[in-house]
């Protein structure tokens, strides 16, 4: 009688047990990769918690914008978008910062291996 509720599954695409997930597993990688590359700082890992909740929301909007308008959505191209994303949740944090586009490029670089690594180690448990 009623018309089915619009679940937040159905329009993200995926659970709410999975976008938690992936929260502690990117904010675990944007911490990581902030110690290893000299050209990000972040202050501490409420800071990447921070960050990584930034990028969801940049992705969504900015990074899909971008994607639909050049058409670099695959490949090594996307990390072109990636690194822009980074680049403005950068712009907005006060306690995270990157040091150039090409240091942006790099963490978008180390943020997809280290996202891939911890989510196949942590996704396993």
């Amino acid at each position: 009688m009623y018309p089915e509720p619009i679940l937040l599954e159905s329009l993200l695409g995926f659970t709410g047990g999975d976008f938690i997930l992936k929260m502690i597993v990117n904010t675990l990688a944007i911490f990581i990769a902030a110690k290893v590359l000299s050209g990000i700082q972040i202050k501490n890992l409420k800071t990447a918690l921070m960050v990584s909740l930034l990028v969801a929301l940049l992705n969504a909007t900015l990074g899909s914008y971008l994607a639909d308008r050049t058409g670099l959505e695959v490949g090594i191209l996307s990390f072109i978008i990636d690194g822009i994303v980074l680049l403005v949740a950068s712009w907005f944090l006060d306690d995270f910062k990157i040091k150039g586009i090409i240091w942006a490029f790099l963490l978008a670089m180390v943020l997809a291996f280290l996202n891939g690594f911890l989510f196949r180690f942590i996704g396993g448990i």
